[in-house]
């Protein structure tokens, strides 16, 4: 009797001790850890550009400026623009060259003229007189006696004025593609100082972008099942 009370005695023992640690185990696997706050600290490199190398760089080469600045998508037309104005300034250049050479070479073969020596404004007075004798008349006339040329070394004669006026039509086709040239050359120094306007400004805002941006915060809250909320704090700092 007595060993049958102890036996019923340590088997209803046993079975508690089995019922609370399965209870025990329930309440654990209902217990969720909940994080209450999390704190992240990213940091974001970014770089502070310079507000000079943009403007060098678009004087060199205009539309630099602006893809060191990052937007090239602005800079590409500079850069268009540029690449057309050279090709204008090379063909005009060869033309005027080309023009040059034909009326020296008119000269020459109608108008007796000697190359050697010769400036720019003897070549025009050229397409004025019908001779070396008529220019220095007309400037005795005029008093400028500095102005008159030595026959021997700077004589000049057109058997008519057709002559003299097919070789003046030659002489202003070279002179007009000069002219020309200065046009181009202009319009690379405003297109290059366009450009450089530009790349300072996109440069001066994308720095002051990064000034207004350097700290960037947001913050969320997250529900859980089990009835908590957690707040999740995100801090961005630029440098």
């Amino acid at each position: 009797m007595r060993i049958a009370f102890i036996a019923a005695l340590f088997a209803a023992t046993t079975l508690a001790q089995t019922v609370e640690r399965r209870s025990l185990a329930l309440d654990l696997a209902d217990v969720e850890l909940v994080p209450q706050t999390a704190t992240t600290v990213a940091p974001v490199f970014a770089e502070e550009k310079s507000v000079f190398r943009a403007v060098v760089f678009s004087l060199l080469m205009p539309g630099m400026g602006e893809l060191y600045a990052g937007d090239y998508a602005t800079g590409k037309y500079f850069t268009i623009i540029e690449a057309s104005l050279w090709g204008a300034f090379l063909g005009t250049d060869y033309y005027a060259g080309w023009q040059e050479e034909n009326y020296r070479a008119y000269a020459s073969a109608y108008g007796e003229v000697d190359q050697a020596g010769k400036d720019a404004d003897y070549y025009a007075n050229v397409g004025l007189y019908r001779s070396v004798e008529s220019y220095n008349e007309d400037m005795s006339l005029q008093g400028e006696f500095r102005k008159m040329y030595d026959p021997d070394d700077y004589n000049w004669r057109w058997e008519t004025d057709a002559e003299r006026e097919e070789y003046r039509g030659r002489w202003l086709a070279s002179e007009e593609a000069y002219n020309n040239i200065r046009f181009v050359v202009g319009a690379m120094i405003v297109n290059r100082l366009a450009s450089a306007i530009i790349a300072g400004r996109l440069v001066s805002k994308h720095n002051t972008a990064l000034e207004e941006s350097a700290w960037n915060v947001s913050a969320h809250a997250t529900p859980h099942p089990a009835g908590e909320i957690g707040v999740a704090a995100s801090f961005t700092l630029r440098f």
